[in-house]
């Protein structure tokens, strides 16, 4: 029983989370992540001291590090592609 409680969340506590909301209406990933950043910051800027600020932070830092790695390793693909044809 305390199982299925934890395994499912309250689910109109889902549907009223900005994230959510955010997530769920997009089909492309890239829209969905941009979708994702943005409910983030609504969230932090409409209650930047409650106890979700600090999680939000943590996931805004953790998707600019995930978009550097992806320009760098994009990058590194661009460049071995351009010099593979000019040689």
């Amino acid at each position: 029983m305390m199982s299925e409680q934890s395994n499912r969340p309250n689910a109109a506590a889902d549907q009223r989370n900005p994230l959510y909301r955010h997530v769920c209406e997009f089909e492309e990933p890239l829209v969905t992540l941009d979708g994702a950043v943005a409910a983030l910051m609504e969230v932090y800027q409409r209650e930047p001291r409650s106890r979700h600020a600090e999680a939000v932070q943590y996931l805004l830092n953790d998707i600019e590090e995930t978009t550097a790695v992806l320009r760098s390793k994009f990058n590194e693909l661009h460049e071995a592609s351009s010099g593979t044809g000019e040689a």
